[in-house]
């Protein structure tokens, strides 16, 4: 009976050794588990012979020795068959129970050195890791090895630096990653590798998941692990966490991130902040941006909240028109979530059509002087084929092609991107002009590369913004040190100085003016061209776009009886505007905003806008030596 008892116990501990190696990841512990089962299994399937011809405590210890030498190839198969045959007789449950043995004289060996290798190359790796982390260059630790942390990674093939990955192995990189130096692997999560911050070592986290939830947590675990540290450390210490969702950004702004650099990257954001940046939209109209936005997938939805602001342009009239098949729901939570852009400010137009001839129909209806075209679908195929189909149309809509509209598809897929790319070269086009041609964008180059994340021109022009408004506040000159940490402390103002900064292109071209980075230019003196009749036109143009982007972030005006209730209540803390409940005061026409801050604060803010106006140069010109970028305004090409 004691055979047939450990053979069943053997097959349920193969199976289970299987089913543990087959399901899940060949970390160093399952793979010791598979081997402790099949050991195990070794020691039971030889334990009855043992017993048989030693009793019990010899049988035991020699039975131990002899699975020791199984294991290390040194035993062998035959020489206790004939005790088995004898146990068991001749048939086929002991032909089944030799099969195991000889099972177990393949696998235990074959486990244990397995096992071997995999904690001498841990150890290996353990050791790379203690380099990695004690050398002065720069560290860049990645969260996992996907399709974004490997086209990160590989942007920083000229950067001397070190880089890991975390919940990974070697396996997951490509040729193209594996030849840089430097690259750790690890298997644990971000958030347990231990990496010990410094005083003169900056440490980069890239909290990249497909799962935002668990970016989320890796980042919010790193903050918690850093902000024990010293603050000389802490300074050096750059969390990037990523997610398509602005509502995360509230609780990293509820951690304790000391000095910790925190930032919060939405790749939509990103990609149209990229856009906008680089195809301004006044360039496409003299004196009106319409703007048609085909379908309302998610990044038209930023698309639609980014131009309500970027096109706050004094001298400019500004539409957008939003057309797509049953884009009733998104419509909704539009208006659920931003109601503030559906007033009388904003000449919003929204079109929910019921098919694709119906979208044609429409838009040659109302938008043939569409300017600015943004095409975003469910796929790349979509979009491109959307982005054809809008190209004939607007050449039929005007057969001199002297207005056909810009059209910018969003193609994510870089062999697609390549192919609509060059359709936007003179080579391709020779005879064509550009903006007859649809022109892709949101390829991985326009988020996850080092220029775009870690060397952001936006982001410097954005920290010198909000030093410029540091230096505004204050009587005297300003501490850069400690202004930069406020920088740091709300996300909110880190958008809202990114607007900013994004927005300075667009107020130096109503002076027909714009800027560079290339220093071989001639230069224009900003200050020859403020006249009175431009500050104020700019200052106006600041507010407007200043009270766009608070209502595309969901804030709405406060009466002042609002204003007054909930400063009594202490539920703003006694300030005038009231960030839990999104209400300011300031959302007015600019004529009514100097007797409104007057009366609330005593003090006349439209001088704010004014003085920011006039630190244009400043900003540009890195005037508090923190970006270590400087830009020249030059005339409009």
């Amino acid at each position: 009976m004691i055979w047939i008892i450990c053979m069943l116990t053997v097959v349920v501990l193969i199976a289970v050794s299987i089913k543990t190696y087959l399901n899940k990841a060949k970390s160093i512990a399952r793979i010791a588990l598979v081997l402790g089962c099949m050991f195990v299994a070794t020691f039971i399937i030889y334990m009855p012979p043992f017993l048989t011809e030693y009793g019990v405590l010899p049988g035991l210890v020699g039975n131990l020795a002899h699975v020791l030498q199984v294991a290390t190839v040194d035993a062998g198969v035959t020489e206790y068959f004939d005790a088995i045959i004898s146990g068991m007789g001749n048939g086929p449950l002991t032909q089944c129970y030799i099969l195991l043995i000889g099972i177990m004289h393949v696998t235990l060996p074959a486990l244990s050195a397995l096992t071997a290798v995999t904690v001498f190359f841990r150890c290996f790796s353990t050791m790379e890791l203690f380099f990695a982390n004690n050398r002065r260059r720069p560290l860049f630790v990645f969260s996992e090895a996907n399709e974004k942390t490997l086209h990160l990674a590989k942007s920083l093939e000229h950067v001397n630096c070190d880089i890991v990955f975390a919940n990974s192995t070697s396996d997951a990189l490509n040729s193209e990653v594996k030849s840089q130096h430097g690259i750790v692997m690890k298997e644990e999560p971000i958030s347990e590798l231990g990496i010990k911050c410094k005083a003169t070592k900056d440490i980069y986290f890239f909290c990249i998941s497909e799962d935002e939830d668990v970016s989320l947590s890796n980042t919010l675990q790193l903050i918690k692990q850093y902000a024990a540290e010293e603050e000389t450390k802490q300074e050096h210490i750059h969390i990037y966490q990523f997610s398509k969702h602005n509502d995360f950004s509230t609780y990293i702004d509820s951690a304790d991130k000391g000095e910790i650099d925190v930032h919060c990257v939405n790749e939509y954001e990103t990609l149209i902040y990229n856009l906008l940046d680089r195809y301004p939209l006044m360039q496409y109209g003299e004196s009106g941006i319409h703007v048609l936005l085909h379908g309302l997938s998610p990044v038209n939805v930023v698309a639609l909240r980014a131009i309500a602001w970027c096109g706050q342009v004094s001298g400019f009239s500004l539409r957008i028109s939003v057309v797509g098949v049953d884009i009733a729901k998104e419509i909704d939570d539009i208006k659920l979530k931003v109601p503030g852009l559906f007033t009388d400010r904003y000449d919003i137009r929204f079109y929910d059509c019921k098919s694709e001839k119906e979208i044609v129909d429409t838009i040659s209806r109302e938008c043939p002087d569409a300017n600015y075209v943004i095409v975003s679908a469910e796929s790349d195929n979509l979009t491109m084929e959307q982005g054809i189909l809008l190209r004939r149309l607007f050449y039929k809509l005007d057969r001199e092609f002297a207005a056909c509209p810009p059209i910018f598809c969003n193609v994510r897929e870089p062999a697609k991107f390549e192919l609509l790319a060059q359709l936007t070269t003179a080579e391709a086009n020779p005879k064509r002009k550009m903006n007859y041609d649809l022109i892709p964008f949101g390829s991985l180059e326009e988020v996850y590369t080092y220029q775009r994340l870690v060397d952001s021109p936006l982001e410097k022009l954005a920290k010198n913004v909000h030093l410029a408004y540091e230096e505004i506040f204050s009587d005297g000159p300003i501490n850069v040190k400690e202004a930069l940490k406020r920088y740091n402390i709300f996300e909110v103002n880190k958008r809202s100085n990114r607007a900013n900064a994004l927005h300075i292109r667009y107020k130096l071209n109503m002076l027909g003016l714009d800027y560079t980075e290339d220093p071989n230019v001639q230069p224009v003196c900003l200050e020859d061209s403020y006249t009175e009749e431009a500050l104020d036109s700019m200052s106006y143009s600041e507010h407007s776009r200043w009270m766009a982007f608070l209502e595309t972030e969901g804030w709405i005006p406060a009466e002042r009886e609002e204003v007054l209730a909930y400063k009594d209540s202490g539920i703003s803390k006694g300030r005038h505007n009231c960030p839990i409940l999104k209400m300011h005061p300031y959302i007015c026409e600019y004529e009514k905003l100097k007797d409104l801050s007057l009366e609330l604060e005593n003090k006349d803010t439209t001088v704010y806008d004014k003085e920011l106006i006039i630190r244009i140069p400043d900003i540009l010109g890195d005037k508090w030596k923190v970006s270590g970028t400087k830009f020249n305004i030059i005339k409009k090409r």
